[in-house]
């Protein structure tokens, strides 16, 4: 059977002309004009940049030899292909994880938006991996991008929203807790263990909102017996334990 025979484009600079196919024939190209003309080629090959980077491993191959500016026009320039070429999660927290500049960051995903962000992230764990690499204002937007509903679906139990609590700083922990909504958080929070986590991994401003969602009845089904009271106690703060027994009664978790 014959081989796949890629299209070329052709980049011309002073009268020369060379013809690109692939991702690893435009970073060859990039290095021999040792960075001097990275704008003009791609702004030639804009149009076609999105049948040149086809794999998840393109990306961040041409992103290393470029420039902060270039890399948010390599980026942009992808568009709604963006999503295609990165194929999954993984692949979008390896580009992440390789951009230095935080406004490259807020670049993909903005280029991604809602549909693109939502083709790749299609767990909790995706999303806390994805979280690790975007901190502050970016984290905030990746969580509005993918919108209320969507995390609401991909958040499914407590161990879910721990592990996506954990991957975020305070102020983004509470732009999530308020998208899905503390009382959802409750209806989360199945037994001591999910607990522990949620409340492990917010600061005591947040947790105590947390608690306060919580009546006598609820938390005495979720902690279940003296067993599992004394596991969650030997893993949350003294103003937990304090908020908890006064809500429980001492009887109760003793």
């Amino acid at each position: 059977m014959a081989g796949i025979t890629l299209a070329r484009y052709p980049v011309r600079l002073d009268g020369e002309s060379a013809d690109v196919g692939d991702a690893e024939e435009l970073v060859v190209l990039l290095d021999v004009l040792n960075g001097r003309r990275d704008r003009e080629v791609l702004t030639q090959l804009r149009p076609h940049l999105p049948q040149i980077i086809r794999r998840p491993s393109d990306l961040p191959l041409l992103m290393r030899g470029l420039g902060r500016d270039d890399q948010i026009f390599l980026v942009e320039a992808m568009g709604d292909s963006l999503a295609d070429a990165l194929q999954t999660a993984r692949h979008l927290r390896e580009l992440l994880a390789t951009i230095a500049e935080p406004q490259v960051r807020l670049s993909v995903i903005d280029t991604l938006g809602g549909p693109g962000l939502r083709k790749l992230i299609v767990s909790a764990r995706d999303l806390s991996g994805a979280l690790e690499w975007t901190y502050a204002q970016r984290s905030r937007r990746l969580l509005e991008l993918l919108g209320a509903d969507y995390l609401r679906r991909l958040i499914r139990h407590g161990d879910d929203l721990a592990l996506t609590l954990n991957a975020l700083a305070e102020e983004a922990q509470s732009a999530l807790l308020d998208s899905i909504g503390f009382a959802r958080v409750a209806e989360l929070t199945r037994d001591a263990r999910d607990l522990a986590l949620l409340l492990r991994a917010l600061p005591p401003t947040i947790s105590a909102t947390l608690l306060d969602q919580f009546d006598r009845r609820q938390l005495v089904e979720i902690i279940g017996d003296r067993r599992a009271w004394l596991y969650l106690y030997n893993r949350i703060r003294p103003d937990e334990a304090t908020q908890l027994l006064a809500r429980l009664g001492a009887d109760n978790a003793l």
